[in-house]
């Protein structure tokens, strides 16, 4: 059972990297190389000197929260360890800022790496909320950093995780900035790195980013959930062991592996409704294998007794699985006439794998290609209209998607609120006009009608074209009113 909430363990995380603070840099380096044991010899030796060159050039510089400058990029580089960092993020993250804050060139990386002197350079450019000026505008500024990091990441996605991970450390140390700085930053964070870290599945990082945003900008709001969680701290771990002694002594058609509590994100709990101790937490049963899952649900279904029943809708994620490979279903339970239970049956590989943080490689390589794709959609769609160009980010990148389903993509993601007009356009993006019915779920709807988590889509087209302008009403996303209008607009010039 893991007993601490995800506040204690927030707080534990910083409280962690706070306290590099007071220790030497020398101490800090050993630990880095230390748990960088798995990196090759010539990758150590780079590492080495790239952190002697930040440590020479940055030296006699300190931050504004009195620590030495040098801890700064150590403290990242050291924070990126769970995600196995190669050679070359490492030196990157230690040189991030030499380029900006030192008299080093580009010409200077380039000695070391020519891989490091790119993503340092790429990096550098990216102008963050901090360095912009008023006269520029809040929206303004926003959207051109946005833009700046998908541009750069485009060339080499290590320099996305590289200024997550930094403005993860800047938040952690934000209590050394003005109040109006504080405010700033943290919206930034809130609306911009936090939903990137989200994208690229680092789950762990995109909570902790959001927790100390909203610690800043709603700070009654978070002690509140704060508050109430740890006031009902030893209720839940009494239900919960209750729950998990009944589990254990029931009987199963297949075997029960493990039985743990899991708390649950505050950022998972909708905060709109009166907080009940049973949201903030779920109960996760390992099996073996994926079909086992259904046989353990079949057995909850069967008993029908008042101890444990299932209610609600089931989220089938083996047979409609995610990107991230993750095997499960997810259900609610009543337990006792009483508390209703979110429950979480794994199979043992899924329990092992999110157990475990991905390496920034396997991350890159699942993750990143969802990624800019939209994003040179966005651009396609919204080369001259920044407004235009932020709702799209905002709908394609930054908001949560609803997984869906299709003969043609077995799984794909749009923005929340997509109709099944967008659907079609998204799976037939140059046969989208000659639409004849839209299927969800095999029973035929309006073109407008507004998709649900795991619905399957299935469509029909016929012999001529059938848009008409009034589609543009009929999408929800940006993209496709573009490909409509950019689509009537050439049959017009046809005609």
């Amino acid at each position: 059972m893991r007993n601490a909430t995800y506040f204690q363990e927030l707080q534990n995380y910083r409280d962690t990297y706070r306290s590099y603070e007071d220790r030497s840099v020398a101490d800090i380096f050993s630990e880095l190389m230390q748990w960088a044991n798995y990196l090759s010899k010539s990758g150590k030796e780079m590492v080495k000197k790239a952190f002697e060159m930040a440590e020479k050039w940055h030296k006699g510089q300190m931050r504004k929260s009195g620590w030495e400058y040098i801890t700064h990029p150590l403290t990242i580089a050291c924070m990126t360890l769970p995600y196995s960092p190669g050679e070359v993020l490492l030196s990157s993250i230690l040189l991030h800022d030499v380029l900006e804050d030192t008299k080093l060139t580009y010409s200077d990386l380039q000695e070391l790496s020519q891989e490091v002197a790119d993503i340092v350079e790429w990096a550098t450019k990216i102008r963050t909320i901090s360095s912009w000026d008023n006269k520029n505008g809040w929206k303004e500024a926003k959207f051109e950093t946005i833009r700046k990091i998908l541009t750069a990441s485009q060339r080499d996605i290590r320099i996305l995780f590289l200024k997550v991970f930094d403005r993860l450390h800047n938040m952690i140390t934000l209590d050394a900035q003005s109040k109006e700085w504080q405010q700033r930053i943290a919206e930034e964070t809130r609306d911009i790195y936090a939903p990137l870290a989200k994208r690229c599945w680092l789950r762990e990082v995109h909570h902790f980013l959001q927790w100390l945003a909203t610690e800043v900008l709603e700070p009654e709001v978070w002690e509140t959930m704060k508050t109430f969680v740890e006031n009902k701290y030893e209720n839940i771990l009494q239900t919960s062991s209750t729950i998990s002694s009944y589990l254990a002594g029931e009987s199963w058609s297949k075997k029960i592996l493990k039985i743990k509590t899991q708390f649950l994100s505050p950022f998972s709990i909708d905060t709109t409704k009166i907080y009940h101790e049973n949201a903030w937490y779920s109960i996760q049963i390992v099996v073996r294998e994926s079909s086992d899952c259904y046989a353990i649900l079949h057995d909850i279904g069967s008993k029908k007794d008042e101890n444990f029943l299932q209610v609600g809708k089931i989220n089938d994620l083996i047979n409609q699985p995610r990107l991230s490979s993750y095997e499960g279903l997810h259900f609610d339970v009543i337990f006792w006439w009483i508390h209703r239970i979110k429950v979480r049956v794994l199979s043992q590989k899924t329990f092992e794998k999110v157990s475990q943080s991905p390496s920034f490689d396997q991350l890159g390589k699942i993750y990143s290609p969802v990624l800019f794709r939209d994003f040179e959609l966005i651009n396609e769609a919204t080369a001259s209209d920044s407004q235009e160009f932020m709702q799209s980010v905002t709908e394609h990148i930054l908001a949560r998607k609803i997984p869906l389903h299709s003969e043609p993509k077995p799984l794909f993601y749009l923005p929340i609120r997509s109709t099944a007009l967008d659907a079609v356009i998204y799976l037939a993006p140059d046969k989208f006009d000659s639409i004849d019915a839209v299927y969800r779920n095999n029973e035929k709807v309006p073109l407008h009608t507004i998709l649900e988590n795991n619905d399957i889509i299935t469509f029909g087209m016929s012999d001529k074209s059938t848009i008409k302008d009034e589609w543009t009403g009929f999408a929800h996303s940006g993209i496709s009113k573009w490909r409509i209008r950019n689509f009537m607009n050439n049959k017009n010039a046809r005609n």
